[in-house]
This record gives C-alpha cells, sequence and structure tokens, in this order.
C-alpha cells in the first residue's frame, strides 16, 4: 500500500510546476515502450536473407528466434538486485545503452556477433521489461493505469513497425544486412537521450523481509514536487 504523503497548502503555480517533468516522464515512458520488441521483431522478416548472406542452417535460425525467450529467464530475476543497487531509472538507462551496443555490434559485423549482439539487446530488453512496469507503478501510482496503458501501446507500435519496415529498409538498403539490422539501434540511442532527466531521481524496490512496499516512495514524490517547470 503506497505511504501517504503530507499534504502541503495548495499553490495555483504547483499544478504549472508538475507539467513539464510530467511530460517528460511520459516522453521518456513512450520511448522506452517503443524498443521493448523492435530488436526482436524485426529479425523474424529477414531470416531468408540471413540464411542466405551469413549461411545459417535451419538450427541455426531456430535458435536465433529462441534466443530473445531464453534471454528474458535468464536474466530478467537481475532487475530487482540491481534496482535496489542503483535505482531503477539508472538501470533502464543502462539496460539502453546495452541494447544500442547489442544492435550495433550485430549490424557492425553480422557473420561474427549476430548471437552476441542479439544476446546482449535481449538481455537488456529482459531487465527493461522487468523494471518499466515497476518504475511507473511506484513513481506515479495515481496514473499507473493510463501510463502503463500507453507503455503497452507504445511497445506494440515499436513491434508492428519494427515487423513491417524490415523488409522494406533490407531493400532500400541494396540488399544489406548489416544496414538492416542496425537501424534498430537509432531509436535505441534516441532513448538513451529522452531518458537522461530520469537520472536525477532514484526509484528502489523494498527490500525482501523489510515490510515496507516502496523504499523511495517518499522521497520520489517530493522529487516530482520540487523538479523545476
Amino acid at each position: 500500500m503506497p505511504e501517504s504523503v503530507t499534504s502541503r497548502p495548495q499553490s495555483t503555480a504547483r499544478p504549472r510546476n508538475l507539467r513539464l517533468p510530467v511530460a517528460v516522464f511520459l516522453v521518456g515512458i513512450v520511448v522506452l515502450g517503443f524498443n521493448l520488441r523492435t530488436a526482436i521483431t524485426s529479425l523474424p522478416p529477414l531470416f531468408p536473407e540471413l540464411a542466405t548472406q551469413l549461411h545459417l542452417s535451419p538450427a541455426g535460425i531456430s535458435l536465433l528466434a529462441a534466443t530473445p525467450v531464453l534471454c528474458f529467464a535468464a536474466f530478467s530475476g537481475s532487475g530487482a538486485p540491481l534496482s535496489r543497487w542503483f535505482g531503477e531509472e539508472r538501470v533502464l538507462q543502462a539496460a539502453l545503452v546495452l541494447l544500442a551496443a547489442g544492435l550495433v555490434l550485430r549490424g557492425a559485423a553480422p557473420d561474427l556477433l549476430l548471437f552476441p549482439g542479439t544476446v546482449l539487446a535481449s538481455a537488456a530488453i529482459a531487465l527493461m521489461n522487468v523494471l518499466l512496469p515497476s518504475l511507473i507503478k511506484r513513481r506515479d501510482p495515481a496514473r499507473a493505469g493510463w501510463l502503463i496503458g500507453i507503455y503497452l501501446l507504445s511497445m506494440s507500435a515499436g513491434a508492428i513497425l519494427a515487423s513491417l519496415l524490415a523488409v522494406p529498409m533490407f531493400s532500400a538498403s541494396g540488399g544489406s544486412v548489416p544496414l538492416a539490422l542496425a537501424v534498430w539501434a537509432l531509436p535505441a540511442a534516441v532513448g538513451t537521450v529522452v531518458w537522461l532527466p530520469q537520472l536525477r531521481f532514484r526509484t528502489t524496490p523494498a527490500r525482501p523481509h523489510s515490510g515496507r512496499a516502496v523504499r523511495a516512495g517518499r522521497a520520489v514524490r517530493a522529487g516530482w514536487a520540487a523538479s523545476p517547470g
């Protein structure tokens, strides 16, 4: 149950001061959500080209398709301890950097780094899958319902666009597998910049058996109120 916040005298300037940080947080959520599936759904439409140009066997293609799911199972559990140590905002920023790096690597040398790059990108997405909904609920519980709805809508949009545009981008690049793979690093790089304002906050989950629902709940909400408009 969220901790109560001591009421403060109402000020006509406060709602206006709150609009900018809330809007910046909303944009960050949209950009992060968009990046949650592009690295994954952009691959299957290119499987025939990858098999031809990189000489991947059917078993290799099957392993590539399974890599994100395996990484989700392997890395999702690290989200909670990392966020307790560093804060959810910082872990999400690091995940965006890892996502961009993984996509650049697999595009730069797909014959050598297709699988390592996909593992790195999928591990980053595993962390974002776990931490973004958690952060939304802790940072703004009053708006959590519609913010999570926006995040899911943005994630779906990214997944659909990546799937639809993968082959046209491959054709537009002159049949270049590296360019068709690396292009999805661009929205991830944009995300690393858009998310930077959130690093002034530090939201952490409760420690096991601590008896407190949100360890940094009051500090974060006070940060909202004190944020410059």
